[in-house]
């Protein structure tokens, strides 16, 4: 089983509360689908796994604060 994980980090522009980041979509070679497993740990990286071999992600992320991203596949 081939698998990426990705890291989150975000940098929160406005005062107080924590951000509200989740995995809405991931765009797989065209095809549009979830991954097998999103974890949102305790320090607050956001790691992601594929069952198939990919090449290639489009994140698009749901943020309800305004929040200043970083995203890195390896």
């Amino acid at each position: 089983m081939a698998s990426f994980q990705g890291r989150l980090e975000y940098v929160v522009e406005t005062d107080g509360g924590s951000p509200d980041a989740r995995m809405n979509e991931i765009e797989v070679l065209g095809v549009s689908q979830r991954p097998t497993s999103v974890i949102l740990n305790d320090s607050e990286d956001l790691v992601f796994e594929y069952d198939e071999n990919i090449e290639q992600l489009l994140i698009t992320l749901d943020v309800s604060i305004k929040s200043s991203f970083t995203v890195s596949i390896s």
